[in-house]
């Protein structure tokens, strides 16, 4: 059988741009709840993150890796 955990290198940081907009929520009958625009999702490229300062520490990621070979 082969191994379940396997080891990783991070080649690619991609940050979501689409802008958030404020609508109305079931969650908050009385106010509104800051939703990404679905009709500008897309990611760009970044070379690190900051999820402190990134969308007001809001930001969301994807990392493409890549498998490492087994020594």
């Amino acid at each position: 059988m082969s191994a379940m955990i396997r080891s990783q290198t991070v080649v690619a940081y991609l940050r979501q741009t689409a802008p958030f907009m404020e609508i109305a929520s079931r969650c908050r009958p009385f106010g509104t709840a800051p939703t990404r625009d679905v009709s500008k999702l897309g990611y760009e490229e970044i070379p690190r993150t900051d999820a402190w300062k990134d969308d007001n520490g809001h930001g969301q990621y994807v990392l493409r890796c890549e498998l490492l070979r087994p020594t």
